[in-house]
């Protein structure tokens, strides 16, 4: 017999280098309650985050030390500073550092970001415009990726008014997603299998659009400080399944267990202001792999701090709750090997074929996909979107092109059940196919 096991998955929110002004963190500290006598400097910043500033006492001081403590604001201002954070994390002196139980090395999941056109400031000084953290990534390491990690897709829905530091709770009040897949499907040849919600914030149209397209979702944030979860917050995930695994969400409620085909799996902070990846939560994955056989520990960082620290940290608590289960064993793998082993999915790849009579796009697959439909990019007249089929049966589509001759390019992209997926794109004057 088997023994249980732990299926560790590091998810990494790829957004690139930030910055954050000694203005803008008094800002925040004003938020949080500072008075706004106190003048933004480095050295009141320095005794707010050692609790030390004179007359501020009590919670207010505590909860502003503990926000605002010095490893969370130490930000990577600069791809420079991130690519050499990049190449300690990637080199094989790190990965074979921290092995998991079976002798393998770590591994990341990589959930790439675009701060794309839907913001109108940009107050952090991100690296703004579709494809350009995704392509400084995938023209780097991950051009070869030669330790197999996952790349995946990481979105924040903009808000209405385009304020780059506000969230925004409506999946449907623009179309900038479907704007960037498009893209990255006719442009990249790239498509996407595991999904993570900007914020953690998911509401129930983003849940609904994403059981058109994408198999798996870790998104459901989860901490055992269940009183940073309030009612309505952008990170509202009460009443989730206590499981690290996967449930099927419910068609009114993206937080509770149903009967979708999407597969949900929470996810944990790895070392943040609000949670720190601790022995409660590792405990917890450790106990459901002896009951149940198996786990999915998920936690995540993101790429603007030292990951190497927080590794680090997490790693040790890893370590020390593995040695209390001598007969679990645990292994870092990638979110969507972690669905595959626990779910027990056959991976299988849905080959696409494709013909154009007229107006008339059929599209075809061998198998059944996941979802109701591909992904259907356009590029009409250089403006890139999302359009729908119809479908007529035994895994058939068709569509019907209303604007043929502003056509530039279209592309097809579907997954199947178990993760893997497939593209075509197809220019009018040439084709492309991934076998």
């Amino acid at each position: 017999m088997s023994k249980p096991i732990v299926y560790i998955v590091h998810a990494v929110d790829v957004e690139g280098p930030m910055t954050e002004t000694i203005d803008a963190t008094f800002d925040r500290l004003r938020a949080y309650g500072l008075p706004n006598n106190i003048t933004a400097s480095k050295k009141n910043l320095s005794m707010i985050q050692k609790g030390e500033y004179p007359n501020l006492t009590g919670e207010l001081s505590k909860t502003l030390k503990k926000i605002f403590n010095p490893h969370s604001l130490n930000y990577f201002n600069s791809w420079k500073e991130i690519d050499e954070m990049l190449d300690r994390c990637n080199s094989n002196e790190f990965r074979y550092k921290y092995i998991d139980s079976t002798g393998s090395p770590y591994k990341f999941s990589w959930f790439i970001y675009d701060h794309h056109e839907g913001f109108f400031d940009n107050p952090r000084y991100h690296d703004v415009g579709t494809h350009r953290i995704f392509d400084h990534y995938m023209d780097s390491f991950l051009k070869k990726n030669k330790h197999d990690d996952g790349i995946y897709w990481h979105y924040h829905a903009s808000s209405m008014n385009g304020n780059a530091l506000e969230s925004n709770t409506c999946w449907t009040n623009h179309n900038f997603h479907e704007n960037i897949i498009a893209r990255r499907i006719i442009e990249r040849k790239w498509y996407f299998s595991c999904f993570r919600a900007g914020l953690h914030l998911e509401r129930n149209d983003l849940s609904w659009w994403l059981e058109m397209f994408s198999p798996f979702d870790f998104s459901a944030r989860y901490t055992s400080d269940e009183s940073i979860i309030k009612p309505g917050s952008d990170f509202d995930w009460r009443n989730c399944p206590e499981r690290w695994g996967a449930w099927h969400p419910d068609w009114y409620d993206y937080r509770k267990e149903g009967n979708m085909k999407r597969w949900q799996f929470r996810c944990t902070d790895l070392w943040t202001y609000l949670n720190i990846l601790n022995d409660e939560e590792v405990e917890d994955a450790f106990n459901q792999a002896e009951l149940h056989g198996d786990s999915v520990l998920t936690y995540y960082n993101h790429d603007y701090r030292d990951m190497c620290f927080e590794i680090d940290e997490g790693y040790k608590v890893i370590q020390d709750v593995a040695k209390r289960h001598p007969d679990v064993e645990w292994k870092f793998v990638t979110a969507e090997q972690a669905a595959q082993y626990h779910l027990k999915l056959n991976p299988k790849r849905p080959k696409i074929k494709w013909e154009l009579n007229d107006t008339i796009l059929i599209v075809k697959t061998d198998i059944e996909i996941f979802g109701p439909q591909p992904f259907l990019a356009i590029n009409e007249k250089g403006k890139y979107f999302r359009d729908n089929f119809t479908d007529e049966g035994n895994n058939t589509w068709v569509y019907e092109f209303r604007n043929i001759n502003d056509l530039i390019a279209f592309g097809v992209a579907a997954n199947s059940s178990s993760g893997l997926y497939n593209i075509i794109v197809h220019e009018m004057d040439k084709s492309h196919g991934i076998k």
